[in-house]
């Protein structure tokens, strides 16, 4: 079966990516331009049929992240819809769409699982819901191919936590972070690159019957200083930070549940250690 990855050039699409390539998957890569496996640019004409193969599995991470409402919902939603429609007409066996943790909204004392009623507190979280919403409602109804819905955690790397330790550590100053009234720093679900693709890879295995949704994260959730230095170890040597005290609005804790994650596959034993996470970044980098 083939398994293509739909934004292959982006942040987690590269990772899903090149990981494939490295495990010998043989998944093929999408993307406008660039050295990728098939070039398409998102329109509806004939250069979508080499995208919407009859018996693949289509991995969708194509996204936008921005402030813009429309292209929110032009790209994480109605694209998404337009997508699984003519999969269902070409014969695509199974679709996997990425989602995010942002549905979740502020998280709570207690792991987040996938019956939590969603409650995003963005625009984004929002545009994810109602992608999240459309595809359950077309695949319940035999309107979709069976549908995959992945709500992607924090992914060590490519998470806002890295760039901006990048861009500190580049401009030789010290980095705010945030510290709670428990004198802890935020706790939140990560995953590692290469433990993403684990993940993802276990997840186009088994096509659901019609649908499904799964958190993807390490099985525990982990504190953000401790990744910082886990970053500074193996990633940005010159790192500091100073502690400054979390905004009244932020949550300490926003982690998930990964229970129906482990009836899949089984991440290592590793997987939630940040030393572990910050080396597969530098490994997936360097590889």
């Amino acid at each position: 079966m083939t398994t293509i990855v739909l934004g292959a050039n982006g942040k987690l699409g590269g990772v899903l990516y090149r990981h494939a390539a490295r495990d010998g998957a043989g998944w093929l890569g999408q993307s406008r331009s660039g050295d990728y496996d098939l070039k398409w640019d998102g329109t509806w004409g004939p250069e979508a049929d080499s995208i919407l193969q009859a018996g693949s599995t289509l991995i969708n991470m194509i996204g936008n992240t921005s402030r813009d409402e429309d292209r929110l919902q032009a790209i994480n939603n109605h694209f998404a819809k337009e997508l699984l429609v003519r999969a269902q007409a070409m014969g695509v066996a199974h679709v996997i769409l990425a989602s995010s943790a942002a549905v979740y909204g502020a998280g709570g004392d207690n792991d987040l699982d996938e019956e939590q009623p969603s409650a995003p507190q963005s625009a984004y979280g929002q545009s994810k819901v109602d992608m999240e919403n459309m595809a359950l409602d077309l695949a319940g109804s035999c309107q979709a191919p069976p549908v995959s819905i992945v709500r992607i955690a924090n992914v060590a790397g490519s998470d806002a936590l890295s760039a901006a330790a990048a861009r500190f550590n580049a401009e030789r100053r010290p980095m705010p972070l945030h510290k709670f009234p428990s004198g802890l720093a935020a706790l939140r679900s990560y995953i590692g690159p290469k433990d993403l693709f684990t993940a993802i890879k276990a997840v186009a295995a088994t096509p659901p019957k019609p649908h499904r949704v799964l958190n993807i994260c390490a099985p525990s959730p982990i504190r953000l200083d401790a990744l910082l230095a886990a970053y500074k170890t193996h990633l940005y040597f010159d790192l500091e930070w100073n502690d400054e005290t979390a905004p009244a609005h932020v949550p300490e804790k926003v982690a998930l549940s990964t229970e129906r994650l482990a009836g899949l596959t089984k991440l290592g034993l590793d997987a939630s250690d940040p030393d572990t996470m910050a080396r597969q970044v530098a490994e997936d980098r360097i590889g």
